[in-house]
């Protein structure tokens, strides 16, 4: 009975979030992407956030078309930023 009003706070809150606006907005021009057809391919990729360390420094991998992966690793350490 205890974890009522708790489940009650997060579901309000995803709730909250389900409503907002997204902070980035895509260019009138945008096209959407519906699927993604063929292999995935970063070349010496080097991403940081604003102000921020490096996240990412001259990475390179492939994903081969139909192929799963996961990213692991501990926090902080770029997996979202892929």
């Amino acid at each position: 009975l205890e974890l009522y009003p708790k489940g009650m706070a997060g579901f309000k809150r995803f709730t909250e979030l389900m409503d907002s606006e997204p902070d980035i907005e895509d260019v009138p021009d945008a096209i959407e992407v519906s699927s993604l057809k063929g292999d995935i391919r970063f070349q010496h990729v080097t991403f940081g956030y604003e102000n921020k360390r490096t996240i990412l420094n001259d990475m390179s991998f492939s994903i081969e078309a139909g192929k799963t992966v996961a990213f692991v690793g501990p926090s902080g350490a770029g997996k979202t930023t892929i």
